[in-house]
């Protein structure tokens, strides 16, 4: 009996882990930095307008942050092929060894369904080179 009851009292705790605590792509928008910089992603349609709780993130290169198109926070309209929009944008040095730098749009009011991704492709490596590489590009996929 008594260990019947701790099996029921640990299930209880993990099962709301595993289901909110992991944001798997089918259930939730998630941008992809497929980048070699770090992307700062912040949501501007589509989310709360509550200071603070919105979808706001900075992402590294290579990964990916995520909502579940549920979450309020992230789909005030709670259905499934909502539209939310995005601005992206980057950290670009204006000169070697200057201290100035600034922010650069990679795409601003980027638009993808609630469950969609949003993937940033480029390289601020490239772009510096002088190659002809037009900077940071968004795209849906």
């Amino acid at each position: 009996m008594k260990r019947t009851i701790k099996m029921l009292a640990v299930m209880a705790l993990a099962l709301p882990v595993l289901y909110f605590g992991s944001a798997s792509e089918a259930g939730a928008f998630c941008i992809h930095n497929w980048t070699d910089t770090e992307i700062a992603v912040k949501q501007v349609h589509g989310g709360t307008s509550i200071p603070f709780k919105g979808f706001s993130k900075t992402i590294k290169a290579g990964e990916k942050a995520c909502c579940n198109w549920r979450t309020h926070d992230c789909n005030t309209k709670g259905k499934e092929h909502a539209k939310v929009k995005f601005d992206v944008w980057y950290f670009f040095p204006l000169g070697k060894g200057a201290d100035q730098s600034g922010n650069v749009d990679a795409c601003t009011d980027f638009e993808i369904k609630a469950n969609g991704r949003l993937v940033v492709h480029g390289s601020i490596e490239k772009l510096m080179s002088g190659d002809g590489s037009s900077g940071l590009v968004c795209k849906r996929e």
